[in-house]
């Protein structure tokens, strides 16, 4: 064989492992920011039992591993049929604002939250446009990828964390994993909130009741 075939034949095998030793590269540091930013979040979740204080933090460690432009953290009232937007980040929906209170039935058409990852990818999307007026204001707004994750406690989903993206295709099969493992973290701390200030409530009444 040429030496030069040979020579291109090992410079090509030398490019080969540079790629891979930059892939692998990449997985550790992608592996040790996740591990990082949930430990975060473990931290913060902890840290509070009025997850209202600290829902800006954990969208800025959201940020970190998942394409955010804009986000919403939606509690559930399975009991009361209601979903209230409890924070909102970014302009997530035209008529979608902080605070705001809806009937459950009027927010899912099954009358029943997701309990899986949904991704509306930039196609979805616009095949959505003429079916759903919600869908049409949020390519207005310029999205282009949308993701709901579901926040699951004891088997009930107890709210939902919203995340949209301007990028095309912005949601992988990594991201969706990495949001089922944020969901999980943020569920249990809105659980333990919702638990508190209803017993916060039942004390108040109680030594009201007492006077």
């Amino acid at each position: 064989m040429p030496n030069s075939v040979i020579r291109e034949l090992g410079a090509k095998a030398d490019r080969e492992l540079v790629v891979e030793a930059r892939r692998l590269q990449n997985e550790i540091k992608v592996a040790v920011d996740e591990r990082t930013v949930l430990a975060e979040i473990d931290r913060l979740v902890s840290s509070s039992l009025d997850i209202g204080l600290i829902y800006e933090q954990l969208i800025e460690q959201v940020k970190r591993l998942i394409p955010v432009e804009a986000a919403a953290i939606i509690v559930a009232d399975v009991a009361s049929d209601s979903v209230t937007f409890e924070h909102i980040m970014g302009t997530l929906m035209p008529g979608f604002e902080q605070r705001l209170v809806i009937p459950m039935s009027s927010f899912t058409d099954a009358n029943q939250l997701a309990r899986f990852v949904l991704v509306l990818d930039t196609e979805l999307l616009e095949d959505m446009r003429s079916e759903y007026p919600g869908i049409e204001s949020l390519l207005e707004t310029g999205v282009r990828s949308a993701m709901s994750t579901p926040l699951i406690h004891h088997d009930e989903v107890v709210g939902l964390l919203a995340t949209t993206s301007t990028e095309e295709n912005a949601y992988t099969h990594e991201h969706v994993e990495t949001a089922e493992r944020i969901g999980a973290q943020i569920s249990g701390a809105l659980a333990n909130a919702r638990l508190h200030a209803e017993m916060s409530r039942i004390a108040r009444q109680e030594r009201y009741s007492c006077r």
